[in-house]
């Protein structure tokens, strides 16, 4: 059997592996099976059991290891009481739109009618158990302990383990799902068979349904240049490469419709060609202003700096290469990133000179070309206009104009590549036939339907786990029986 990533099968493997009949080593009753102990799993199997449902969370990891990251929300009681309720028709139509018309707008509106009581749902339980509930950066991104993300993984996971296990949630670590199994009569999904670390076989029975958690398909080569192909070779920000995408092959073998290519590439940039790559770069950049110059690997200057950030990314990994370079001078290298640039000089990461022709030779750019984009670009900084790419007059920034002049490697980095089986507004995974498979449900990255091909950070930043974590809830509450 080939093994693709840490554990995951690749689809020729799952392919056989669907035809075996086994004899499973144990078998366990449960009304609801979730797979998968991301933000989405953890909340549908708390959800599930909170609803009265005999409940088990099985991962495929040892331990419970997901990213951290903020919940992006909308009208939460807090955001209400502080006037700052967002409309749900017009962020609907902004999701949509960031789609390119690909996001099916009544899972849009089911997430913005839910996202708040979600959240609200989750402070309530962290503050039943100690846990502060943060905002990240703004208002509508929440974590759920100290803000720092080894923290908030700690603190979240352990709140909401302590608070299924009042209403009997069972959990199983290091137990890989390897096929879903459906009843031969009614075509309802009924089950599903896993393998435990020690070779073992589980058979886990769901009398109500099973639900898909199982992340993305990021350290799965051939799952992401089949559908986010834009994105192939881009190195993954996630170490532990437990993300290969065993929901959605689990789900096509069972007859879910699988979104039609390209999924959503959430990619972020890292500050060099460092490994493992860090979120920083040694100028660093605010999400609402960048007055720096970005070149393509010919040292040509290529779009807007300063569009969001989803934009950028599309742009950039259409780039010669697919990677970027950050150019500046002696002016930006002052007290707060004087020691960052300085040890990152010491690495190679950046590169200097004295003369823009030498800096050129450096990372591999034509000289000529390199020096003339950077002229060009100081003249487009004395004139405030941009007529070449109409970057807003206000983020131009600075010339580079006084040696030493630096660059630094900006490769693109992918955090999940989200798409996969569509779903309802209730989380059922539909077939074919645009109708649900019975007893079979999805939540979070594994899913399709709520995305184009790029991540909508200009709409609300952090929106990825929020509906991860509204839809798991969603999910979860409805395979339980409660239909919100």
């Amino acid at each position: 059997m080939n093994v693709n990533g840490r554990g995951g099968l690749t689809s020729e493997d799952w392919t056989t592996t669907a035809g075996r009949a086994t004899a499973p080593d144990e078998v366990l009753d449960a009304d609801v099976v979730v797979l998968g102990a991301g933000a989405a799993g953890m909340l549908a199997a708390v959800s599930a059991a909170e609803a009265g449902a005999s409940t088990v969370l099985v991962e495929k990891y040892e331990k419970f290891a997901a990213p951290g990251g903020g919940v992006g929300s909308i009208n939460t009681s807090d955001l209400i009481e502080e006037g700052q309720r967002t409309d749900i028709d017009a962020i609907t139509r902004d999701l949509v739109l960031a789609s390119e018309g690909r996001a099916d707008p009544r899972l849009c509106r089911k997430w913005a009618e839910n996202s708040g009581k979600t959240t609200d749902w989750l402070s309530a339980i962290a503050k039943d158990a100690g846990v502060p509930t943060v905002k990240l950066g703004g208002n509508n991104c929440y974590t759920f302990g100290k803000p720092n993300f080894s923290a908030v993984i700690s603190e979240f996971y352990d709140m909401l383990l302590a608070y299924g296990a009042r209403f009997g949630l069972q959990t199983r670590l290091g137990t890989q799902a390897i096929r879903l199994l459906k009843d031969a009569d009614t075509g309802r999904v009924v089950g599903v068979e896993a393998r435990q670390q020690d070779g073992t076989l589980v058979r886990f029975n769901a009398s109500r349904g099973v639900v898909l958690c199982t992340g993305d398909y990021g350290s799965n080569p051939e799952l992401v240049q089949k559908y986010a192909p834009w994105a192939s070779g881009c190195v993954s920000l996630y170490s532990i490469g437990t993300n290969t995408g065993d929901g959605l092959m689990m789900a096509s073998e069972a007859g879910a419709l699988i979104e039609d290519a390209p999924h959503c590439a959430m990619i972020h940039f890292n500050s060099t060609n460092a490994r493992p790559a860090s979120m920083n770069r040694p100028v660093k950049t605010h999400p609402e202003f960048n007055p720096y110059l970005y070149v393509n690997k010919a040292g040509e200057r290529f779009s807007d700096e300063s569009i969001p950030y989803e934009y950028w990314a599309a742009a950039v990994l259409r780039q010669p290469g697919k990677t970027m370079w950050q150019v500046f001078d002696s002016k930006s290298v002052d007290e707060r990133s004087s020691a960052a640039v300085q040890k990152a000089l010491t690495t190679g990461e950046v590169l200097t000179a004295s003369t823009l022709e030498e800096l050129a030779a450096g990372f591999g750019a034509d000289p000529v070309k390199f020096s003339r984009t950077v002229n060009r670009y100081n003249q487009i900084v004395e004139m405030g206009n941009d007529p070449d790419f109409g970057k807003d007059p206000k983020q131009l920034g600075f010339a580079i104009d006084v040696p030493p002049y630096y660059v630094c490697e900006s490769p693109p980095n992918l955090l999940v590549c989200m798409g996969g089986p569509k779903i309802d507004e209730h989380g059922r995974v539909l077939d074919t036939s645009f109708e649900p498979i019975p007893g079979l449900y999805a939540a979070g990255n594994v899913t399709g339907g709520f995305w184009g091909d790029c991540y909508p950070m200009s709409v609300l930043s952090g929106i990825a786990r929020g509906v991860a974590a509204t839809f798991g809830r969603i999910a979860g509450r409805h395979a339980a029986g409660v239909v919100e």
